[in-house]
């Protein structure tokens, strides 16, 4: 379950925003932030390897704008989740579906609408075709 919910939080944490509130009638303002967790949130999962399963079809998914996303999970028998980002190195074909090693890299200086982790393939352990 854990595993869903940080991928879910992946899924959104690229578009994470901050925003300030309204002023109130004593002058100050708050400003409310918005931290979601990306997957393999912990210090120590960064340059980690990790399995993921890549599904054989894009599914709508809406970042900055409307587009298709890949569709991952990191246990065979787990829901699919969106993933809002590429995998740098990964050259996916829709009709197949995948089982791929990825490593989780820290990027310095991310732009400020940018994930602070990139994916990029360590090896294709499996394509199988679908459909």
């Amino acid at each position: 379950m854990r595993r869903v919910i940080l991928l879910m939080a992946l899924s959104v944490g690229i578009f994470t925003s901050c925003k300030d509130a309204k002023t109130d009638e004593t002058n100050t303002t708050e400003t409310e932030q918005t931290e979601i967790p990306q997957v393999g949130e912990h210090a120590e999962d960064i340059n980690s390897v990790k399995v993921l399963y890549v599904a054989s079809t894009l599914d709508e998914c809406v970042g900055a704008a409307p587009k298709k996303c890949l569709m991952v999970k990191e246990e065979e028998d787990a829901p699919w989740e969106l993933m809002y980002q590429d995998i740098e190195g990964f050259d996916y074909q829709e009709g197949y579906e995948y089982k791929i090693e990825v490593k989780r890299e820290e990027v310095s200086n991310p732009a400020a609408d940018a994930p602070s982790i990139k994916y990029v393939l360590v090896k294709e352990i499996s394509k199988e075709k679908k459909g």
